[in-house]
């Protein structure tokens, strides 16, 4: 077969398989050469945010950080999942000798729930287990909501209306931040108020640049057996940033990097 000229049998089986066509193998290779039709590799169209909805949103969010004290706590909301698995980066090692990380077939995650008070630089956080296997019948949707109800009950009583009359809560548009079950809970606490940013709109959320940091200095190239120890890691780094909050000031302050991996 000539070069670049499509295969005349795989494509016969293909529109067999998929449509329920039978063509013959000839047929099919001269009306490919006909039409011009080649073998090609399709390129992923990246979705874009509204320019306008945007531009709206920066408008809208500076004037909720520049608020006067005491009148409006702002938070920056979202989650993030960690496998046991590593995640392999740049490290150092002996020149001639390459660094080796352990790995298994493993589908268990840890997520991380996180709000990051935009002006203090305070951290609320929680994590929530979620099994590859033999969890319960839930679906994945249905666990994420649950435990987002529970990170909202947490920001409510960390953040009480006796204190902070207003928190407003900037999320993005996950499936899970919807339903009747959050509804319930903003219902119970009056003074919570979400702030959805519009779709795909992360350089926008400013939390987004804590999982970058996190995972650099909890999770790299490092394989974890259990939950639990995973678990145990993430605490750890999330304590050691909640203690030190001039480290979440200069994230909060400096232009950041937003990680692709970052939200499930």
């Amino acid at each position: 077969m000539a070069a670049g000229v499509p295969d005349g049998g795989g494509l016969a089986t293909q529109l067999y398989h998929s449509h329920g066509i039978m063509v013959g193998e000839t047929a099919m290779r001269e009306f490919c050469h006909r039409h011009d039709i080649r073998p090609c590799c399709p390129s992923y169209r990246f979705l874009r945010a509204d320019p306008a909805r945007q531009a709206t949103a920066r408008e809208e969010l500076s004037a909720l950080i520049n608020a006067d004290a005491g009148e409006c706590v702002l938070l920056s909301q979202d989650e993030a999942r960690f496998p046991l698995v590593p995640t392999l980066r740049t490290t150092l090692g002996v020149k001639g000798q390459r660094p080796v990380v352990g790995t298994w077939d493993n589908k268990d995650l840890v997520y991380a729930f996180a709000a990051l008070e935009v002006v203090g630089g305070q951290l609320t956080t929680r994590l929530l287990d979620s099994p590859g296997q033999g969890h319960d019948r839930k679906s994945k949707t249905r666990r994420l909501q649950d435990a987002f109800a529970a990170h909202l009950r947490d920001i409510a009583r960390r953040y009480t209306q006796q204190r902070y009359p207003r928190v407003v809560i900037i999320l993005d548009n996950a499936p899970w931040h919807r339903g009747r079950l959050i509804a319930t809970v903003l219902e119970a606490h009056p003074h919570l108020e979400l702030y959805r940013l519009p779709s795909y709109s992360p350089e926008l959320n400013i939390i987004e640049r804590l999982w970058p940091v996190l995972r650099r200095r909890a999770t790299h190239n490092r394989l974890f057996g259990t939950m639990a120890a995973l678990r145990w890691a993430l605490r750890a780094s999330l304590c050691y940033y909640q203690t030190l909050r001039h480290k979440m000031l200069s994230l909060i302050e400096g232009p950041g990097k937003v990680s692709k991996t970052g939200a499930a």
